[in-house]
């Protein structure tokens, strides 16, 4: 099913605000250091469009700010949200299973550790479209103990914060709703028994 999208060109000065804001974000949480390259020059990279692209994505997901649209949060995470491109069910799905990751990630609280923490532990968090009750945390690798259960701890984790998180997003069109799967790499580095450094790989689309 296809699915069409007037607000797309309406949004567009959006993404170039965005990526301003993400690349002055970005910069402000850093320590001082030498002085940069040009603002202009920062925006236009990769990786500030990209974070931009899914910081409006996640926008449309929740409705902050924009009409919410698990159709053009999905328009901006599969590339088409600069286009006239006609959106499938597809990025409708997208759209949704993302909107859906990214809450998961912004507030999971992650396990306390205990004894001696390794120096970093990397998972992948994903969600189906199709499942949306359920979320799947699996171990990648890590210097990690099989008594740690660090892997049901980060399950739990993750259960717990889905259960908050479903009732107060809008629900999904299940007409729209297909086969689609988004899936996050994770790193974590546990600074402290409670103090956790999380890198975010980039989204993979299944």
């Amino acid at each position: 099913m296809r699915l069409t999208s007037r607000r797309r060109r309406a949004v567009a000065p959006q993404i170039a605000a965005l990526v301003v804001f993400a690349a002055a974000t970005a910069a402000a949480a850093r320590p001082p250091a030498p002085p940069a390259a040009p603002a202009s020059a920062v925006a236009s990279s990769p990786e500030a469009a990209r974070h931009a692209e899914l910081l409006l994505a996640r926008r449309f997901g929740l409705g902050r700010g924009v009409p919410q649209s698990y159709a053009n949060a999905g328009a901006w995470i599969t590339g088409k949200g600069r286009s006239d491109e006609a959106l499938e069910a597809w990025d409708y799905s997208i759209g949704y299973a993302y909107t859906i990751v990214a809450e998961l990630l912004a507030g999971v609280r992650y396990p306390v550790r205990t004894g001696a923490p390794p120096r970093e532990t990397s998972f992948v968090v994903e969600v189906d479209a199709r499942r949306p009750t359920q979320v799947v945390v699996r171990l990648t690798d890590g210097d990690t103990h099989p008594l740690d259960r660090l892997d049901s701890a980060l399950e739990e984790a993750f259960a717990a914060r889905l259960a908050q998180t479903l009732p107060w997003l809008a629900p999904a069109d299940p007409r729209l709703v297909v086969a689609a799967r988004v899936t996050v790499p994770v790193s974590i580095r546990y600074r402290s028994a409670g103090e956790v450094a999380v890198l975010e790989g980039e989204l993979l689309l299944r």
